[in-house]
C-alpha cells in the first residue's frame, strides 16, 4: 500500500466523514484511500467540493488553488498542493481584508424595481463607481464598475438579439463566477430575455457527463441559447439531443391505440440494418403464432472486436511505463475509438498489470 504520512492521513479522514455525510449507507466509504477516484468512489460532485475545500482549508490551515481542486481526480493529487498552497486566511485578518463601506449615498428610489433599472439609476449618477467586486487566488482582485457592466453587458444583449433571441425568451448560462458570467446576465435582462444560471461543472473532464446531468434543467426552462465556455462546445451536441428527447417527450399525445393489429405467418426474415454504433446484422425465424423461434444478431461490437484485440496488443507495449490509470485511460481511449456497447459505462475496462 502507498505510504499516506500524517497530512494524508488528515486528509483522509476529512474526506471520509464528508463522503459518510453524503452517502451514509455506502459501506465502502472507509476502503477508499489517497488513489481512490473523488467522483466515482467518494462521490463527490462540484459542491462537495467546495466544502471539502472549506473543511480543509479551516481544519489543516492550507488553502488550496481552485484550479488544482477542480482538476483533482484523487486524493493525493490535492496532497500536491499542499506545500505550495498559502496559509488559511485567520478569521482576524479576514476581517481586516474586508473593504470599508464609503460615504453614505442616495438609494434608488421606490419606482425601481428590476435590475436593469436598479443599474440604469446607478449609471446615471455614478457609472465609474464598482458595483461588483471579485476576489481570486492569491488575494487577486477585479472591480467592475456600473459603467463598464453596462456597456459590455449591452454589447452582448445586441449579439442576442442578432442570433434570434426576442424579449421573454429564455438564455441558460454556464459559466464559472467571473465577469463573464455577470456580463451575460446583465445581458440576457438587457435583451429582455430571462436568464437561467446553471452551475458549471468542477472539472474540465465532467463536461459531457455534466451536460447529461442538467439537460431536464435546459429543457423545462425552454432555453433559446446557451451560454458556456469555449471546451463546453464540444459537447454541446449532447445538451441538444437530450434536451430535445426530453421536450417530445414533453409534449407527446397518446394515441388511440397503442399498436396497429397485425397478422403473423411462419417466415424467416434477414436485415442489415444501421445502428447507432455502426452496422447491425439480423435474422429471425418466426412460427406461425408470430413467436420468435431463432434469432441472431450480430452488432458493431462483435465485428470489431477482434481488430480492437489487436489494436491494444500493439498498443499497450509502447505505454507499458505509464502509471496504471493513465495507461487504463489510455487504453478506454483505443477501444472507444471503435464506440462498442461495452464502453457504455464510463469506467469499463478492467486493467491488471504484471511487470517483471
Amino acid at each position: 500500500m502507498p505510504e499516506v504520512g500524517a497530512q494524508g492521513a488528515q486528509l483522509l479522514d476529512l474526506l471520509r466523514a464528508l463522503a459518510r455525510e453524503l452517502h451514509p449507507r455506502d459501506p465502502a466509504i472507509e476502503r477508499h484511500g489517497l488513489d481512490d477516484s473523488l467522483e466515482r468512489d467518494f462521490g463527490l460532485d462540484s459542491l462537495a467540493r467546495v466544502e471539502l475545500a472549506a473543511r480543509i482549508e479551516r481544519t489543516l490551515g492550507v488553502r488550496l488553488p481552485e484550479a488544482g481542486f477542480s482538476e483533482a481526480e484523487t486524493a493525493r493529487d490535492l496532497l500536491r498542493f499542499f506545500d505550495a498552497a498559502p496559509p488559511a486566511i485567520e478569521p482576524a485578518a479576514a476581517a481586516l481584508a474586508v473593504p470599508r463601506e464609503g460615504p453614505a449615498t442616495e438609494h434608488p428610489a421606490l419606482a425601481v424595481e428590476t435590475l436593469t433599472e436598479a443599474l440604469d439609476w446607478h449609471l446615471a449618477r455614478h457609472p465609474e463607481r464598482a458595483h461588483i467586486t471579485l476576489y481570486g487566488e492569491r488575494d487577486g482582485v477585479e472591480e467592475i464598475g456600473f459603467g463598464a457592466l453596462a456597456r459590455e453587458a449591452g454589447a452582448f444583449a445586441a449579439g442576442l438579439a442578432a442570433r434570434g433571441v426576442a424579449p421573454g425568451e429564455r438564455v441558460a448560462i454556464m459559466l464559472p463566477t467571473g465577469r463573464g458570467f455577470f456580463v451575460a446576465f446583465y445581458g440576457a435582462l438587457r435583451a429582455g430575455a430571462i436568464p437561467v444560471p446553471l452551475y458549471p461543472p468542477a472539472r474540465p473532464a465532467q463536461l459531457e457527463q455534466h451536460f447529461r446531468r442538467i439537460a431536464g434543467i435546459v429543457a423545462n426552462s425552454g432555453a433559446r441559447l446557451f451560454v458556456t465556455v469555449e471546451p463546453a462546445k464540444l459537447f454541446a451536441h449532447v445538451l441538444q439531443a437530450h434536451a430535445e428527447a426530453l421536450r417530445l417527450i414533453e409534449r407527446y399525445e397518446r394515441p388511440d391505440q397503442p399498436s396497429i393489429p397485425i397478422h403473423p405467418r411462419a417466415a424467416r426474415g434477414y436485415a442489415c440494418t444501421e445502428a447507432p454504433r455502426g452496422t447491425l446484422y439480423h435474422r429471425y425465424r418466426i412460427d406461425e403464432s408470430g413467436a420468435i423461434r431463432e434469432a441472431k444478431i450480430v452488432p458493431p461490437t462483435s465485428q470489431n472486436q477482434k481488430t480492437i484485440e489487436q489494436d491494444l496488443w500493439h498498443f499497450v507495449p509502447q505505454h507499458f511505463e505509464d502509471k496504471q490509470d493513465e495507461l487504463r485511460w489510455r487504453c478506454e481511449q483505443a477501444i472507444r475509438n471503435y464506440d462498442p456497447c461495452i464502453s457504455c459505462s464510463t469506467h469499463f475496462l478492467k486493467l491488471d498489470i504484471e511487470r517483471d
